[in-house]
């Protein structure tokens, strides 16, 4: 089922988010020039853990490549990284539950990415 639509400013689509649950989204489809997957994600439970994990990160010598930040759809905290294929790799939290309520549109913009700063606009 559709949980929301990221729109530009023409009222064309950029990203269209799905669930299979009462998870806010399972998968996620960019309209843009790439083909393939543009990440995986692995959540973790709370705040704690995304700290927890960007330290790991740290002593392990991998950078951030995004974040930590909150996206508006999912109103989700995140951080990236690149696995050693170069692949993207989200860690994220306290993803928003979608049960019964309707698709929310956003704006493709910066903010909708990230609530907290830079946003990667990939479509």
């Amino acid at each position: 089922t559709l949980s929301d639509r990221v729109c530009h400013d023409d009222g064309s689509l950029a990203t269209c988010f799905f669930t299979s649950n009462h998870e806010h989204h399972t998968r996620a489809c960019f309209l843009a020039d790439r083909q393939g997957i543009d990440h995986h994600c692995y959540e973790a439970v709370e705040w704690d853990c995304i700290r927890d994990w960007c330290d790991h990160f740290a002593r392990q010598d991998t950078q951030l490549v995004w974040g930590p930040g909150r996206h508006g759809p999912g109103n989700n905290l995140f951080a990236f990284v690149n696995d050693p294929d170069g692949n993207w790799v989200e860690v994220s939290a306290e993803l928003e539950t979608v049960c019964g309520r309707p698709p929310k549109d956003w704006p493709q913009a910066e903010r909708t990415l990230n609530l907290w700063g830079k946003g990667i606009l990939r479509s």
